[in-house]
């Protein structure tokens, strides 16, 4: 890791809360994902999968190679990950919350960094019913759905069977739809609005929130991306199983995502349903890239923060999963970057964060003083050292309606499954792909019992009101 030891005061002039002028407070530029799951980017695959913006971006700043989301209270865990995101409430309390006729519900992220001065800007996937982001920021791009319909049926790819569909036709539709694919519209958006940005009085910071729809399904990316990773390349994930045991007690047999190869899951389906995320990982990228380079034409790069997460993680054949439901890591975390002026550089991290915590994180950096978001339920990151975090998150929940819970906290992993009122335990350090439960072992008791005990003290925390039974 690579030691800046002016960082600490270059990071100063942006935390001295209230103190900074808008011509001292830096731009942000906020790219985010869609199913981005942590172990998916070339850091983390020796290379294998190619994101060579991204990597850059991690190299230039603090690079978190496991970022967390909360969970959610339903099947479409990014409507509660983006809704979290964009009110600073945890999970239960943002589930709570209700869109208002004639009271406002309580300012949105870009409300409060447009009050502190920002000019803001959004384009790509919303998927937050509580606000219509047209009355949130200063200009809006295109505005897009959950998720890229297709013409037809997506594929279910079984070996030996024809299969007519192909990643690379327009004629499905899905990303392809209005003739030009979606995450290079979202570029194109974003450049322009660069552009625009740069003609008028920079003396006024940006925030812009760019939400790319890739690389959630429909997995469609031109031909020479998916040419980058022949099937017989690509390797199964590290937790691949053909079934698992608790899939339908879990809530998760029925997800959309679940049926979208056969059961018992084959290798062939799944190494062609990651070749396809890979490729359209890898293409999304290379929109990142199209950004980055505008921003660096335009000489707007020294004077802005740059944040790279995704909403959460996806499985596609890790534990048998194809969705994000479960409480594992490949379904709960995402990366997370963040890069620009006054951020140590070069430094890669283990330290469990939430993906919401770049929320107060901006929201410091902006200069606003921390009382004014007190009522956030997450934490600023600031400020950001060397081993990657100035704070230390005590343990990490995740709950996925009233069906599953679990805490991280040190090295391990407790998973609950309510319907089974059954436990899991995985020693993160040991297994890191989480395949061997230990929860039966005898002398994991109390290990149990203590990490039984931290959860009920963050869903205190939190709201959450599902009782969970210690173990007999």
């Amino acid at each position: 890791m690579l030691c800046i030891a002016t960082y600490a005061f270059a990071l100063m002039t942006f935390t001295s809360a209230g103190l900074l002028r808008a011509s001292e407070k830096p731009n942000i530029l906020f790219l985010f994902a869609d199913d981005h799951a942590y172990d998916s980017v070339g850091l983390m695959t020796d290379g294998y999968v190619q994101t060579p913006a991204i990597d850059q971006l991690a190299a230039q700043g603090v690079y978190f190679e496991r970022a967390y989301n909360m969970g959610a209270w339903n099947g479409a865990v990014c409507i509660a990950s983006r809704t979290m995101l964009n009110t600073g409430k945890s999970l239960w309390r943002a589930q709570s919350l209700k869109p208002r006729q004639s009271l406002p519900i309580q300012p949105s992220w870009s409300q409060r960094l447009k009050q502190a001065g920002y000019t803001t800007y959004f384009t790509g996937k919303w998927h937050v019913k509580l606000y219509d982001p047209k009355t949130l920021f200063d200009q809006c791009g295109t505005i897009r759905p959950g998720m890229p319909n297709t013409k037809d049926d997506h594929h279910r790819p079984v070996q030996g069977q024809p299969d007519t569909w192909s990643p690379s036709d327009p004629i499905h539709e899905g990303f392809w739809r209005g003739g030009k694919h979606w995450s290079e519209v979202t570029a194109d958006e974003t450049i322009s609005f660069l552009k625009e940005y740069h003609k008028a009085d920079t003396s006024k910071p940006f925030f812009a929130y760019i939400a790319f729809n890739a690389p959630h399904d429909p997995r469609q990316s031109p031909q020479e991306y998916l040419d980058r990773y022949p099937l017989e390349s690509v390797p199964l994930p590290g937790s691949y199983m053909t079934s698992y045991p608790h899939t339908e007690a879990l809530g998760i047999w029925g997800i959309r995502a679940e049926t979208l190869a056969p059961r018992p899951r084959t290798e062939y389906a799944t190494k062609t349903h990651r070749r396809e995320y890979y490729a359209l990982i890898s293409h999304m990228d290379d929109q990142i890239s199209r950004i980055l380079a505008e921003l660096d034409r335009l000489g707007l790069r020294e004077n802005t923060i740059i944040i790279y997460t995704a909403d959460h993680g996806l499985s596609l054949g890790n534990h048998s999963f194809f969705a994000k439901q479960s409480m594992y890591d490949h379904s709960l975390a995402s990366p997370l970057i963040i890069s620009g002026p006054g951020i140590p550089q070069n430094v890669r991290t283990q330290q469990r964060i939430y993906i919401q915590d770049v929320v107060p994180t901006t929201l410091e950096l902006a200069g606003i003083p921390e009382s004014d978001f007190s009522d956030m339920e997450f934490t600023s990151l600031l400020p950001l050292n060397t081993s990657g975090t100035g704070r230390s998150l005590p343990s990490v929940l995740g709950g996925y309606k009233d069906l599953s819970r679990c805490i991280i906290q040190g090295p391990w992993k407790l998973m609950y499954y309510a319907k089974l009122k059954r436990f899991r335990l995985y020693h993160l350090e040991k297994d890191p792909h989480e395949l061997n439960d230990v929860a039966e072992h005898p002398e994991n008791r109390q290990v149990i019992q203590n990490l039984l005990q931290s959860l009920k003290a963050q869903q205190q925390e939190f709201g959450d009101k599902l009782k969970i039974s210690a173990p007999e």
